[in-house]
């Protein structure tokens, strides 16, 4: 099982011991925190020094700044060529093969069935129905898809209501899982980019002023206790069980989340 350590914050990445197998470094859930050149080029240096593994975590994207990923990722190919990029966007994809880097499927464009609220009403539904909840969502065609765009690692969150590990038994992928955050949603539209402004505008899209402070809050639910929290744009969920250690399936990453990611 290879172990990899996730940062979106460079600096938290230099001060860190690092032991892992590889390194995870850069953002899923906002295009205002893509990472500068700068740090990508000192993590890769870090991953280099430290002979670590690489992987480059990009974010969906809106069309005005994926310019930056150009540069990011043909800096990518040049300093570690054939390096691993999560892909969370389909944008990205094309801009990673250009480069003849190594896309993986992030986790934003697996359908998993998330919200932790299903977990409390499991025992009620028929077999079928308990089964579509634990599976990815991924079918067999859009499998095939993705082998034609060489896409051989698909990554996943930790459910609440646990996994199929028979579904992901096909010998054309292999699969990482993320600990212990999982991610149930997120929108373009931030609490913590617009708190200060009018309620007029409190919802809508615009530029960032508060990039250092992505802000985090826990969140209650009769149905869901300890275990919701909101960082910037997005709402995770915890889960500590690691069941699928025991399984014999194709999971064979795991991806530590050292807090919840920003």
């Amino acid at each position: 099982m290879e172990n990899v350590v996730y940062f979106s914050d460079i600096n938290k990445l230099k001060s860190n011991n690092l032991d892992c197998d590889r390194i995870y470094f850069g953002n899923e859930f906002c295009d205002e925190r893509i990472p500068s050149l700068d740090d990508l080029r000192v993590a890769i240096s870090i991953a280099k020094e430290r002979n670590k593994g690489f992987g480059f975590v990009t974010c969906y994207v809106s069309e005005y700044k994926i310019e930056k990923y150009y540069c990011l990722l043909n800096a990518l190919a040049e300093l570690l060529p054939g390096s691993e990029v999560i892909i969370n966007d389909w944008g990205i994809l094309k801009i990673c093969l250009q480069n003849n880097l190594t896309p993986v499927l992030g986790r934003l464009l697996v359908r998993q069935k998330r919200d932790p609220r299903i977990s409390s009403f499991m025992k009620l539904l028929p077999d079928l129905s308990k089964l579509r909840l634990h599976q990815t969502g991924l079918s067999n065609y859009f499998k095939d898809f993705l082998k034609t765009q060489c896409i051989n690692r698909i990554e996943l969150d930790n459910l609440i209501q646990g996994i199929d590990i028979n579904e992901l038994q096909d010998v054309n992928f292999n699969y990482s899982i993320y600990i212990p955050y999982g991610y149930v949603t997120t929108t373009r539209i931030c609490f913590f980019r617009n708190k200060n402004l009018s309620k007029d505008k409190r919802f809508s899209i615009l530029p960032c002023t508060n990039k250092s402070n992505c802000g985090l809050a826990k969140l209650h639910n009769r149905q869901i206790k300890d275990i919701l929290f909101m960082r910037g744009n997005t709402i995770f969920f915890k889960n500590t069980s690691q069941v699928f250690l025991k399984s014999d399936s194709r999971i064979d990453r795991i991806v530590h989340e050292l807090e919840i990611p920003d």
